[in-house]
């Protein structure tokens, strides 16, 4: 029975197989001629295959239970498999085409790696499968470094939970990732790449103040903390409370305090100021008992104005009695004269 057209079957015998002339694919509706040629037993599915072998890039050895997924050309999922304890690994059933693989351990010992020692799917060199042969995808993978440690309050060496400890790159303080400690104040970075790196502190409730490893204030004076590959590296670190000042507002009078007083933060030692000495007083008015009780009766008037005495008007007396003869008041006054009144006639 001839295989249909589009099967998948095609001659598994090779071309330069004794008394088996031709290999042409069957589903072309070409059969191979010769008494060498088992039609049933020549033909086989058209599968893509993969395999390989994954070991640990620092010291070789093999490595077991490392997922292995295939992924297509345009970065969908084609199957999946786990590799052997001595690291090989095998799928099949693919069909032809072009491929990229993710190495991935689930313990998270090992650095996730796609084929090419590339860190992610685009930089990962396509892999182009046939369905005569058998494509090998042999992969190392790197160790994973693990950076962690306990942040402590300084004075009372208490765990700070929430404090962020921010990982950076020593070579150029660009910021590399974030880990906050858990309630026992310990803190975790893992799957690091090698290389060297600086952390800062920092409290985010602003309790306390922000510190480097090594105790170091800023990002130039801290050492740099190198990771190899596999390394395990522990960085604790105490930070100092954020120091405070406290006193008592009183009044200057009274000496009872005032309502606006404040007390200092329990969380750190305090200093307590002395009060600052009352302002001197600016030269005023008059303070005399009688001039404070008339500000006092009334403050909202002006103090009285001190004025000149009074001159006296002297008036000049007439040396003359009141009742004086006209002749003499002619005499001394003539404009004042008065003139007799005509004598008006009888009516006829």
């Amino acid at each position: 029975m001839l295989p249909e057209p589009g099967s998948p079957l095609v001659d598994a015998i090779a071309p330069a197989t004794p008394g088996c002339a031709g290999a042409t694919a069957q589903n072309a509706l070409g059969l191979p001629q010769g008494f060498g040629c088992d039609i049933g037993a020549a033909e086989a599915p058209s599968n893509a295959v993969l395999a390989g072998h994954v070991t640990a890039t620092h010291d070789g050895a093999p490595l077991a239970g490392i997922e292995v997924r295939a992924r297509t050309a345009t970065n969908t999922y084609a199957t999946a498999t786990t590799t052997a304890p001595d690291g090989t690994w095998t799928v099949t059933g693919l069909p032809a085409g072009t491929y990229k693989v993710l190495f991935r351990d689930p313990t998270g010992d090992y650095h996730q790696t796609f084929n090419g020692n590339a860190k992610q799917f685009a930089t990962a060199p396509a892999i182009a499968t046939t369905t005569t042969n058998t494509t090998i995808v042999d992969q190392s993978l790197a160790a994973a470094n693990t950076v962690s440690g306990t942040i402590t309050d300084s004075v009372t060496g208490d765990p700070i939970p929430g404090a962020e400890a921010r990982l950076r790159n020593a070579a150029d303080n660009t910021f590399v990732a974030t880990a906050e400690a858990n309630g026992a104040g310990v803190y975790t970075f893992t799957n690091l790449a090698p290389g060297t790196y600086k952390i800062a502190f920092r409290d985010p409730t602003g309790a306390h103040t922000q510190i480097f490893n090594g105790s170091a204030p800023g990002f130039a004076t801290a050492p740099p903390i190198p990771i190899a590959p596999g390394d395990t590296v522990t960085i604790d670190q105490a930070m100092d409370p954020v120091p405070t000042i406290g006193g008592t507002i009183t009044d200057t009078a009274s000496g009872l305090p005032s309502p606006a007083s404040t007390s200092a933060s329990a969380t750190s030692p305090t200093t307590t100021l002395p009060a600052p000495p009352p302002p001197p007083t600016a030269p005023g008015p008059s303070t005399s008992p009688r001039h404070l009780q008339a500000l006092v009766q009334r403050p909202h008037r002006r103090p009285p104005r001190r004025m000149a005495p009074r001159q006296t008007r002297l008036r000049h007396r007439h040396p003359h009695p009141p009742h004086h003869h006209a002749d003499h008041h002619h005499r001394t006054h003539p404009h004042r004269l008065r003139q007799p009144r005509p004598l008006r006639s009888s009516p006829p």
